[in-house]
């Protein structure tokens, strides 16, 4: 009975099985069909981001709302105590659209777009010009985010784009002749912090001004990277700057050009000031030449790259401070990292010298207690003028290794390849050539007491010294008491007749070791050491 059951349930499920393969599926093709056309669902551009037209008969004019905002046509501002444009809303976007925004161009307290505390501003594309004070400004530290891309800001009394806020971003902006004989302090670009100014031509701003002026000036932890600084500060009066940054400032990879030019007497310019911040990869040239008229040559004085600690790697400076009494290619003036630097014809002058008001000479490199000067070429600074050259100089406790310092003070007064104060390591370094046809004495390398000096080639230094002059030495290198020398190789410097050469003379309680020491002038005094306690291993004279 149970296996009859069983049958009948098999033969019911193949029979359902069969009737269902055998059976077609038929679906009503019409039901896939749409019932109506598809609306319409796109939106407009206005729908998306609504943009309000500005034009003439809205200026001057206050943004009191959030939105997008775009200009129709150019505008001009005829009162010079009134704001082209006031923003007291956060979150604006303003198109200029290849307009201009043009002030009256004479003295007053306008600027054509003022913000106090603003969040969040776009502007873009356009010329901004002609207003008494700035072009774009934001006055409080409060302010944040704005972004300027692409506007041209020219001709306005005292700043171009002034930013004394937090993270924002100017951007691919022409920056120009601003500040022109102005007496407040001339800015073409002014950050505060966390800014980044980028790919800006910022050029020909503070021309004859009697106040301060700066190409870029930034504060605090910012990025100013790939612009032009040019021709700022022309015939100024009181300190110009290419660029300034200060803590935690990266500074790279601008060319900073021409600025300074033919300043006052007692003016100083820095082609790039950077303190506690990181400069690198800079191209720095030409700043703070001064004018061939009588009595009035350049500025007092030319840094091409000055920093307060930070670092500085990578850059390019080159024939800086022409016809000044004093120029520094490098300054550190404190604890400074300067590395694999190009350091050239600084500091040059004519033949027959020049006018000194405040003479402190010409320094390729200058770094004060506890820097380290690492893999630089030094070359060529210091040529034809009367003052003092020093090709690298450093304070206490320094580090002075593998550079290349040659060709330096062609022509001058009292020459120094390498120079140091005491407790320095000074190592691997070639000095070469400098101080051919000098008119005064000559150092391959001086170092003061307690300095480590191993591995140096020397050569060729103080050659064919001006013939005019009298009483000139020539030393190869040159120490005070308590320094260790050794593997050194001291040849062939001050071959003129006229000289007292020597190749190597130290101070008291000094060992040399495995020196080389050779042709060292007429008299080859090739090794000469102090009185008392030196001790000498090894070493190698004729």
């Amino acid at each position: 009975m149970y296996a009859t059951a069983i049958r009948r349930t098999i033969i019911l499920i193949v029979m359902v099985a069969t009737i269902s393969v055998c059976t077609p599926l038929t679906i009503q093709a019409d039901t896939l069909n749409p019932t109506a056309p598809p609306g319409n669902t796109m939106k407009t551009l206005q729908e998306v981001q609504p943009r309000r037209p500005l034009g003439q008969a809205d200026f001057p004019l206050t943004i009191t709302q959030a939105g997008s905002y775009y200009l129709t046509e150019n505008i001009t501002i005829t009162d010079p105590n009134t704001h082209g444009m006031t923003i007291t809303a956060n979150d604006v976007a303003l198109d200029l659209m290849g307009f201009s925004l043009t002030g009256p161009g004479s003295n007053g307290n306008g600027s054509g777009i003022y913000m106090n505390g603003r969040k969040n501003i776009d502007i873009k594309n356009g010329t901004i010009q002609k207003f008494s004070v700035a072009g774009i400004i934001e006055e409080n530290i409060f302010g944040f985010g704005h972004r300027i891309v692409g506007v041209k800001v020219k001709q306005n009394g005292q700043r171009g784009i002034s930013l004394n806020c937090r993270a924002a971003i100017v951007q691919a902006c022409i920056v120009t002749h601003n500040g022109n004989q102005s007496t407040a302090d001339v800015y073409g670009i002014y950050g505060l912090s966390d800014i980044k100014v980028i790919d800006n031509i910022c050029n020909d701003n503070g021309f004859e001004a009697t106040s301060t002026v700066y190409g870029i000036y930034v504060y605090d932890n910012c990025v100013v990277s790939g612009n032009h600084v040019s021709n700022n500060g022309t015939f100024a009066l009181y300190a110009i700057y290419g660029i300034h940054g200060n803590d935690g400032t990266k500074v790279e990879n601008n060319i900073v050009s021409g600025n300074g030019i033919g300043g006052a007497p007692v003016s100083t310019v820095y082609g790039i000031y950077n303190k506690n911040g990181t400069t690198i990869g800079n191209i720095v040239k030409d700043n703070g030449n001064g004018r061939l008229e009588p009595a009035f040559n350049g500025a007092q004085s030319v840094y091409g790259i000055y920093i307060y600690n930070g670092s500085v790697t990578k850059n390019t400076i080159d024939n800086n401070g022409y016809l000044v009494n004093g120029v520094h290619g490098i300054y550190a003036f404190a604890k400074g990292h300067i590395s694999k630097n190009t350091v050239s014809n600084n500091g040059g002058g004519p033949d027959d010298g020049l006018f000194c008001l405040f003479c402190s000479g010409i320094f390729g490199i200058s770094a004060n207690d506890g820097s380290s000067v690492i893999d630089n070429h030094v070359f060529n600074n210091g040529i034809n003028t009367l003052l003092d050259v020093k090709g690298i100089h450093v304070g206490e406790g320094c580090v002075v290794t593998n550079n290349n310092c040659s060709d330096n003070g062609g022509g001058a007064v009292l020459v120094f390849g390498i120079s140091t104060d005491s407790g320095c390591i000074i190592t691997n370094n070639s000095c070469f050539n400098n101080g051919f046809d000098a008119r005064g004495n000559v150092y391959g390398i001086s170092a003061n007491s307690n300095c480590v000096i191993s591995g140096n080639v020397v050569s060729k230094n103080g050659l064919q010294i001006d013939p005019i002059s009298n009483n000139i030495s020539v030393w190869g290198l040159k120490t005070t008491a308590f320094c260790t020398i050794s593997r050194n190789t001291i040849s062939n410097n001050g071959i003129s007749d006229n000289q007292d050469v020597w190749g190597i003379e130290t101070g008291d309680y000094c060992m040399l070791e495995a020196n080389t020491a050779n042709n060292n002038g007429v008299l080859q005094n090739n090794i000469t050491t102090g009185s008392t306690g030196c001790i000498l291993i090894s070493n190698i004279t004729p």
